[in-house]
């Protein structure tokens, strides 16, 4: 009797998994076709979305040590150190009137992220950033960070700030060359006249 048992005892177990399957697959059957598509889609969405809400950063620029108020002060915001000083490539830009008691410019609505601010104090407001024999600059001219200027302009990562996600404020200061020596700036102009 042992022997009749067993095989009964396999084709009580093959009959109980079967069922099982039956189950599985009658309940998916019941499934719409485009639930999985949809399940795929949401998931997808859900691992692309970021964890943390991204809110926009205010980059507050202060242009200082400008010499005269005529003209404009004419800003470009670069966010990519390949295109950096290259026609077109800027990111955002400003135009606004120097003003005696400091120029101010707002970049709103940021992405937190590396730019870099390259400026020219456009006195005769032609739009054109002017240079004399060999080059010189005409017109005051600054970046961020202050950067030094030697025979060229400054490379992106020297002129590089990190804008958090809170914002930040940077300085800008003006430099003019006369005959290749900075001139006094509009400031610097009223101390010595007083």
């Amino acid at each position: 009797m042992p022997c009749q048992l067993y095989p009964i005892w396999l084709d009580a177990k093959d009959l109980i998994r079967d069922r099982r399957e039956e189950r599985i697959v009658s309940w998916m059957d019941t499934i719409p076709a485009n639930w999985t598509a949809r399940v795929l889609v949401l998931a997808m969405v859900l691992m692309l979305a970021p964890l943390q809400p991204v809110t926009a950063s205010d980059l507050v620029v202060r242009i200082e040590a400008l010499r005269s108020a005529s003209g404009k002060v004419r800003l470009a915001l670069y966010d990519d150190a390949g295109r950096f000083l290259q026609k077109g490539a800027a990111h955002g830009g400003a135009e606004v009137p120097p003003v005696e008691t400091g120029t101010q410019v707002v970049f709103s609505g940021l992405a937190p992220g590396t730019y870099a601010i390259a400026a020219y104090h456009d006195e005769n407001d032609n739009g054109d950033f002017d240079t004399g024999f060999l080059g010189l600059p005409l017109e005051g001219f600054g970046f961020s960070n202050d950067a030094p200027v030697l025979l060229g302009a400054p490379s992106f990562d020297e002129v590089a700030v990190d804008v958090p996600q809170a914002g930040t404020v940077i300085t800008v200061r003006m430099r003019y060359w006369d005959g290749g020596r900075p001139t006094a700036s509009l400031s610097n102009a009223k101390a010595i006249a007083e």
